[in-house]
């Protein structure tokens, strides 16, 4: 969504506004963010948003569709300055993060936060608080994934 569009696709006034659109799927699909998205993206958009697990398009049938097969850019094209501008506007909205990051830590535990922090400072090799890709990927690796 966010990569076809720039902005997120929930919005509200507060986090727990945010959150509540989340909960009930309510996608804002404003006309100016989606006019040069074509319909085969925004349908591919509108079946990876759907609530439901059941209703929703499993992983399989998303790479099988026919927008990812047909007019998707491939691995290796090159980010235009529209869509890296697009991006660093995301970034610097942060009420989506934020509401998500306060679901995922009401559901933990102290054991699982404890172990979420010995798992972070063990791929965290520079001990920078921030995990690179260079970090991520020597994780998989030791890890056998």
């Amino acid at each position: 969504y966010v990569f076809l569009c720039g902005s997120p696709p929930f919005s509200g006034a507060d986090n727990q506004e945010v959150f509540k659109q989340v909960q009930r799927g309510h996608v804002h699909y404003r006309a100016s963010d989606w006019s040069k998205v074509s319909s085969a993206a925004r349908d591919l958009v509108r079946r990876l948003l759907t609530v439901s697990p059941e209703r929703r398009i499993s992983s399989q049938d998303a790479l099988e569709h026919s927008w990812v097969k047909d007019k998707a850019p491939g691995h290796r094209a090159v980010l235009g300055t529209d869509i890296l501008g697009r991006l660093r506007d995301f970034r610097s909205q942060n009420r989506l993060r934020k509401a998500a990051l306060q679901v995922i830590a009401r559901h933990l535990d102290e054991g699982e936060i404890a172990s979420l922090r010995e798992a972070f400072i063990s791929l965290d090799t520079n001990g920078d608080g921030i995990l690179s890709v260079d970090e991520l990927a020597q994780g998989v690796r030791k890890s056998g994934l």
